[in-house]
């Protein structure tokens, strides 16, 4: 799990680490509740490309820029990334997931947790989340294979000025119980480091891994763009 207020960059995140791992030869699956998959392809090219998405939605491209961005888009229609969207229900998405797996998916990225939805359930929000995450923990030992979600913070950590825990993760707490690896975004803000060259500094805290140490990534957010890079 990789949790983050909005804005912090979850979605671009798990944006970038499908096409790195895809780029390996790694069969991705993404499942998206909040974009549609062209939109998704068209942050991936910003990415790729280091060109702001802004510069083709509005027509100022020239055509060097146009023309890396073709570029960039052909090399990421190569890659085994498969993409659902328009998903909304735990149902839709265990299908989507089993589909997936089905076609050799290696690893699935689900964007993003809280905004999955079960019809006619009767508990609370809490005991809604609580089934979602089981679930999610569920499917990656039945079907072998790695599920990462973004999950929602909820406001405490900006309201105190401080650095989010896993106490952070919004709706329930079976989210941290159920993961094994559990990643913060905390955004530090722009700062003099000409390294960052106008981004955001931004923290991966590793606030859990059953596999591995606990520690912290620095990266640089560059929002525009929708791209981490390594620090």
């Amino acid at each position: 799990v990789f949790g983050g207020r909005p804005g912090q960059g979850k979605s671009s995140l798990i944006s970038c680490m499908s096409v790195g791992l895809a780029r390996r030869g790694v069969k991705v699956g993404v499942i998206s509740l909040e974009m549609l998959g062209v939109e998704i392809i068209g942050r991936m090219v910003s990415s790729e490309s280091r060109l702001p998405l802004v510069k083709f939605t509005r027509g100022t491209a020239s055509d060097e820029e146009i023309h890396v961005a073709a570029e960039r888009m052909l090399e990421i229609k190569a890659l085994p990334i498969t993409i659902a969207d328009q998903l909304r229900t735990l149902s839709e998405i265990i299908v989507a997931m089993h589909e997936q797996a089905a076609k050799g998916v290696q690893v699935i990225f689900v964007d993003y947790l809280q905004k999955i939805l079960v019809p006619k359930f009767r508990g609370n929000r809490n005991e809604l989340v609580t089934e979602i995450s089981g679930t999610m923990k569920e499917l990656s030992m039945s079907l072998k294979l790695p599920v990462v979600s973004c999950a929602q913070l909820n406001r405490e950590s900006e309201k105190n000025d401080r650095e989010p825990t896993m106490a952070d993760l919004r709706d329930s707490g079976a989210i941290e119980q159920d993961a094994d690896f559990v990643g913060l975004i905390h955004g530090r803000g722009k700062g003099p480091d000409p390294e960052l060259d106008g981004a955001e500094a931004t923290d991966i805290i590793v606030g859990k891994n059953r596999s591995g140490e606990t520690t912290r990534l620095a990266m640089a957010f560059r929002k525009e763009i929708f791209r981490f890079d390594d620090l």
